[in-house]
């Protein structure tokens, strides 16, 4: 009966080619986005998870609090990791770890900034799944050795064995090459390239590092098997009370698992937040389930001009269950077709996808357990379709077939009518909500920043040199007298970088009343230099003597919150600063963080906090201005230059990772839209055929009694748009309320633009008229005769 079955399946197949291609399309298309889908999500699920000791690996973090706002820091203080490995027995081992920027070099002067360094200890290696090449797990037990990844020996020692070789570091210290590790999987969250012994830090600064509670590390513990974590967690959280006076910070353990979802804002890299997972599993869900509705609703539709071939076989001797099984096997047999075409399309895609969300995926058919479960979805997606056709046509006695006691009418239109509807509201959703983040992308690209980005080259200063103002404005002058320099300026720190904040009062606070203050000492040119405006009041200026001592200029954040309206003359931190202006905000940070409450102070000659010249050129495109700069710092810090950079470099790498997401969210949108189309297309098709086969007949009667090819044709297709009205005036209600959240996430954004639904609007009628005109018009030409002998 099988054999049989399985030939009268695969005859009929191909006798309707057109119903076979389009359920093929449409289901191809909705498996291959999912299985695309779910390989991003397994990868980014999978980050880390090549450790041995995957399950046993915690971070130790802290909650900060502070008097008006907490939040989790993801470094330890340094001294915290041999504590608790000697206190807790609950502890197999811990490792501390520093990320740092350096610069390597195999002889002085031609140094290459290298940004995936990690000082560290040697326990490294026993928690941390690592190969070695060369060396072996004692490699950093020294100060000054270093470990170098596969990609970096290559780098500097091409084909050479480079043990027991030196390198040289910020052009002052010789590390010498312990080990070379194989390059770790792409899926870490570390991203390291190479691991110099944490040691060589006290060894460089000649201070006791380690053991103090100022400096901070990325601390991560082995914990022993088969304890209660949960209850460790809870016997640690108040450590830090034993070793700090007057602490409230608290400690937590983040399993390893979690760190690639970890958003802290000083992460060793970019991670992703689980909720755009979830955003990924349940578009890529969503798509699925419009690809199987849109096959069940054309097999239904398909299986209603199948009547009396079911009661010709019921008359001559079929049984129920060969029926049943008959529409089973055609739905099954077009469910795994459409799973090999989909792995087409995956091969195809998988490309353009690692391109977009810049991962290696990969996927291996026949030694994937998740490509049987893809195989087992696809199974199981023929069964469901080929349910109701089967049971409900099987169960009609040949008689009243024949007869015609039962047609068309008795499978009704509006389950069907219901599914394209629902269908084109997704697509609709879809569409408008992908152009909304596309321009929230074009807004935040395109914001103001508030100063001048344009032609301004950063120098940072060494740590040994920030204190030597004598020696620094001296600098300051030689550099404004080199041509092409129009301004100087040097500053504790500078935009799109790191900036300090304390707790302050202000003129007319109450009593307790404080606000966390963003601050910055600079020049009397800083604000000149990167183009601020003074909105009210003046800018620092070398003719007041008493702006050297107790001056400041705040922004407009900082007076907003303050409540001042006439803020010229008002005072802060307990009346030992006075302001002179009020400054327009400028991003000292992202663009997808709000400008907080800023200050700006004078340089004191008494404290460190020179660390940066800010050097503005007349042109960008002077090469040989840059070539002086650089020659001139080379000349003045031999042992410390770091290379001059553009600020524009500086917002770009800081505001990278963020674009980067919200683009990769853009892009996943995007595809997935292009995909909801496509289905919806074939799923209105296959409605149309349904209809217009039910039709036929009412067809041929109206073109007797005189209608016109077009009045016919304009009839139908007024029945659709009808359609489309409907989903699109709920797919609008839909899309504005999921916008709105989306907003809600960005502190800057572009308002709702009401032009979005209209070119959703036109972008669907045009692919109805499209999708249907050609199926109509060629149903409303028929001959009459034709359409009055169907059934």
């Amino acid at each position: 009966m099988f054999i049989n079955i399985l030939k009268t399946t695969i005859r009929y197949l191909l006798k309707n080619k057109q119903y076979l291609f389009i359920n093929i399309l449409g289901l191809s298309t909705g498996l291959g986005a999912f299985i695309l889908m779910m390989l991003f999500v397994r990868y980014e699920k999978s980050f880390d998870s090549y450790n041995e000791n995957y399950k046993n690996i915690y971070r130790v973090e802290q909650k900060l609090f502070k008097p008006t706002w907490s939040e989790f820091n993801s470094i330890a203080p340094m001294p915290l990791g041999p504590i608790l490995e000697s206190k807790y027995p609950e502890i197999k081992q811990t490792v501390r770890i520093v990320g740092s920027n350096v610069y390597l070099a195999k002889e002085k002067n031609n140094s290459v900034l290298e940004k995936r360094c990690f000082y560290t200890e040697k326990s490294f290696f026993n928690i941390f799944t690592v190969e070695f090449i060369h060396g072996d797990k004692n490699a950093l037990s020294q100060p000054l050795s270093v470990v170098l990844t596969e990609k970096i020996a290559k780098k500097y020692f091409q084909d050479e064995n480079p043990m027991n070789k030196t390198i040289l570091l910020n052009n002052k210290y010789n590390l010498n090459v312990t080990g070379v590790i194989k390059d770790l999987p792409a899926n870490n969250h570390f991203n390291l390239e190479l691991l110099i012994s944490l040691n060589s830090r006290e060894f460089m600064s000649e201070i006791n590092i380690l053991n103090n509670w100022e400096y901070g590390a990325y601390t991560y513990v082995l914990a022993e098997d088969n304890i209660s974590m949960d209850t460790f967690k809870d016997k640690i959280k108040n450590l830090l009370d034993e070793y700090i006076n007057n602490n409230k910070d608290e400690l937590y353990l983040k399993p390893l698992k979690d760190i690639h979802f970890s958003m802290t804002g000083n992460e060793l890299s970019q991670g992703i937040p689980k909720s755009i997972i979830f955003l990924y599993i349940g578009v890529a869900l969503f798509t699925l389930i419009l690809a199987c509705l849109n096959f069940i609703n054309i097999t239904i539709a398909h299986a209603t001009g199948r009547v009396k071939e079911i009661g010709i076989r019921k008359a001559i001797g079929s049984l129920k269950r060969q029926i049943i099984f008959q529409f089973l096997a055609e739905a099954i047999i077009i469910s795994i077709l459409s799973l090999a075409v989909s792995c087409i399309l995956v091969e195809f895609f998988l490309p353009v996808l690692n391109a977009v969300v810049d991962r290696e995926l990969n996927i291996r058919y026949f030694h994937d357990t998740f490509f049987l479960f893809i195989f087992c979805i696809a199974l199981l997606i023929g069964i469901i379709s080929g349910f109701y056709p089967a049971f409900r046509l099987s169960f009609f006695d040949s008689g009243s077939i024949l007869k015609q006691r039962i047609d068309n009418k008795n499978f009704k239109s509006s389950p069907i009518k219901a599914l394209v509807l629902f269908q084109f509201i997704i697509t609709a959703v879809f569409i408008i909500v992908t152009i909304s983040v596309q321009n929230q992308i074009k807004f935040l690209q395109s914001k103001e920043l508030g100063f001048d980005q344009q032609n301004i080259l950063i120098q940072k200063i060494p740590d040994n040199e920030n204190k030597n103002f004598s020696k620094l404005n001296s600098l300051k002058q030689e550099l404004s007298a080199l041509p092409g320099i129009q301004n100087v300026s040097i500053s504790q720190t500078v935009p799109f970088s790191w900036s300090d904040s304390k707790k302050i009062n202000w003129e007319g606070a109450e009593p307790e009343e404080e606000i966390n203050m963003n601050y910055n000492y600079v020049d009397f040119d800083f604000l000149t230099t990167y183009g601020v405006k003074i909105i009210e009041g003046r800018n620092f200026s070398i003719d007041h003597t008493s702006d050297l001592n107790n001056a400041c200029i705040v922004n407009e954040t900082a007076v907003k919150i303050m409540g001042w309206k006439d803020p010229i003359g008002k005072t802060i931190e307990n009346g030992k600063f006075r302001v002179i202006g009020v400054m327009q905000n400028f991003h000292i940070w992202s663009v997808f963080v709000s400008i907080p409450p800023y200050v700006l102070y004078l340089n004191p000659d008494s404290v460190n906090t020179a660390n940066f010249f800010s050097i503005k050129l007349l042109q960008s495109n002077n090469k040989q201005i840059i070539n002086d700069l650089t020659k001139y710092f080379m000349s003045v810090y031999p042992d410390d230059y770091n290379g001059v950079d553009w600020i524009e470099n500086k917002i770009y790498d800081w505001d990278k990772n963020s674009y980067d997401l919200v683009k990769r969210i853009f892009n996943t949108l995007s595809f997935f839209t292009l995909v909801a189309v496509i289905i919806a297309i074939v799923g209105l098709y296959g409605f149309i055929s349904y209809t217009l086969n039910r039709k036929t007949k009412e067809i041929g009667i109206r073109k007797i009694l005189g209608g016109t090819s077009y009045s016919i044709f304009f009839f139908f297709i007024r029945k659709y748009l009808n359609l489309q009205i409907i989903s699109l005036a709920a797919s609008w209600g839909i899309s504005y309320l999921i916008i709105d959240q989306l907003l809600k996430v960005l502190p800057y954004n572009s308002p709702i633009s009401f032009e979005i639904f209209l070119l959703t609007a036109a972008i669907i009628v045009v692919i109805t008229l499209i999708t249907i005109s050609f199926r109509i018009y060629r149903a409303s030409i028929s001959n009459p005769v034709e359409a009055l002998r169907y059934e």
